[in-house]
């Protein structure tokens, strides 16, 4: 109303005023040495509006100001001093991340310091406070992909220095919150966790009384909600109770009888369970070439990503060829939102970095473990069936392979028209050259299925264009 304001020059004046939201700044009077150099670049430059100009240097100036406010409360931390909740949140936030990153670049000493880090920050936070369902399960994240290292790569002696974490964190979650169905679910993979450590190192009478325990809260949440979705739960978790127990021997100590009477009255999962022997001796059906009318293919070979397969023809000849700086890749689609082929190659492999996080990393930091199917604003697909394979030896020999890995699973995709993809996925390395393989179809099969319906519906399709690989 005195109409006294008026306009300054914000490069001659020491005010300083900042406008931001919570996703992003939308103003500040004042900028660093390092943010004026960046508005000067032409991409930002180019950039009328100044709202949308300061939003986008926001952005790109971010991650720095955020690794120097961690390093200073890691710092603090170190020293011994007192550090808000707030701040040890952020901090541990961003060691999550950056484990993460090092995990996939193969850096797996920085990742295993980075989950122990994130794990120790949040401590109090979770053990001691009253955290959120983002700071529990971030916890929780941390202390599992710490011990899922070292499960991975079967070092159990090593895993029984880290597997009380999970248990405390779930069973902390648990107490706070007994009516969470998620909790359940992370007490009872906790659980099994701690049976596998304690009988791999031996101790089978306590791994049995976990293996048992392990099954029990995904049967009380089948009773307390009898969905179909939660009978499936259950029946998984059942089947991988009998797997391991006939694996360490201890049948007898468990109740399988108990658990085949509820879940495997059709016998279908002791079926699977010699199926999955068979597979372990001879090799997942789905590398077994074979020649299917219905689902003819030609052949496609690539002298620059090295490597000769059949090809779906529907999936067309004409791969898109995309390319980062460590691998190069050949994508074919098929005109369903379910088919695709992707060949990814990597001529600068480490022999001695675990090739399995070429996959593992990507779910970690996705929620599912073929980006090309993801989007950055849309729901994701939801993976109902995934598994490692085994029995990969005599693969490897035929393909002249040192390493070899191989997944097989099933997802839904989001929208109205229900689409199964059947995944599969096989990483192959000779040296230091290395290929990771992705075979997505649309799936004649529910799950559940007998393995013999799938074998002859979903596997002999894999067989048909992975069975005759050559890798040059």
């Amino acid at each position: 109303q005195a109409k006294s304001a008026r306009v300054i020059d914000l490069s001659t004046t020491d005010v300083d005023i900042s406008v931001s939201t919570r996703q992003c700044r939308l103003f500040r009077s004042r900028h660093s040495a390092a943010e004026l150099n960046l508005l000067r670049a032409k991409s930002l430059a180019a950039i009328d509006n100044p709202i949308q100009r300061e939003a986008y240097l926001g952005i790109l100036h971010e991650p720095k100001r955020r690794r120097e406010r961690a390093q200073g409360i890691l710092r603090t931390l170190h020293e011994g001093g007192a550090v808000a909740d707030e701040d040890r949140r952020f901090a541990a936030r961003l060691c999550f991340g950056g484990a993460l990153l090092a995990s996939h670049r193969g850096q797996h000493l920085d990742a295993l310091k980075g989950y122990e880090k994130c794990a120790r920050m949040l401590e109090p936070v979770v053990l001691e406070g009253y955290p959120t369902y983002e700071e529990g399960m971030l916890m929780y994240r941390a202390c599992d992909n710490l011990l899922g290292y070292y499960l991975q790569h079967e070092k159990f002696a090593r895993a029984a220095d880290f597997v009380n974490g999970v248990g405390l964190v779930a069973q902390r979650l648990l107490d706070l919150h007994p009516d969470e169905p998620e909790y359940h679910r992370l007490w009872g993979d906790a659980l099994l966790e701690n049976a596998i450590v304690h009988a791999e190192n031996g101790d089978l009478d306590r791994g049995a009384a976990e293996l048992a325990a392990s099954v029990e809260p995904w049967i009380r949440l089948y009773r307390d909600l009898p969905s179909r979705e939660r009978f499936a739960d259950a029946r998984r978790a059942v089947a991988r109770g009998m797997r391991l127990a006939k694996k360490w021997d201890i049948e007898q100590r468990v109740p399988v009888a108990d658990w085949q009477r509820e879940f495997d009255a059709d016998g279908a999962l002791s079926t699977d369970l010699r199926e999955s022997a068979k597979r372990r001796e001879d090799g997942p059906v789905w590398l077994e070439p074979c020649d299917l009318e219905r689902w003819p293919t030609i052949t496609y070979e690539s002298p620059l990503l090295r490597y000769r397969l059949q090809i779906p023809k529907r999936y067309g000849s004409s791969p898109e060829l995309t390319s980062t700086a460590r691998e190069t890749a050949h994508v074919f689609r098929g005109p369903w939102p379910t088919e695709w082929l992707i060949v990814s190659f990597m001529d600068k492999a480490q022999p001695g970095a675990d090739m399995k996080q070429w996959v593992e990393a990507i779910t970690a930091m996705v929620g599912f473990p073929v980006l090309e199917m993801t989007s950055s604003d849309g729901p994701l697909p939801q993976l109902v069936e995934w598994r490692q394979e085994a029995g990969l030896e005599h693969f490897a020999k035929r393909v002249a392979a040192d390493e070899a890995h191989a997944y097989m699973g099933l997802a839904t995709l989001p929208g109205k028209e229900a689409h199964r993809a059947r995944l599969y996925i096989l990483l192959v390395r000779r040296g230091t050259l290395a290929w990771k393989i992705t075979l997505v179809f649309e799936s004649a099969c529910v799950p559940g299925m007998p393995p013999a319906m799938v074998n002859s519906n979903d596997h002999v399709r894999a067989g048909a264009v992975l069975g005759r690989l050559e890798l040059g």
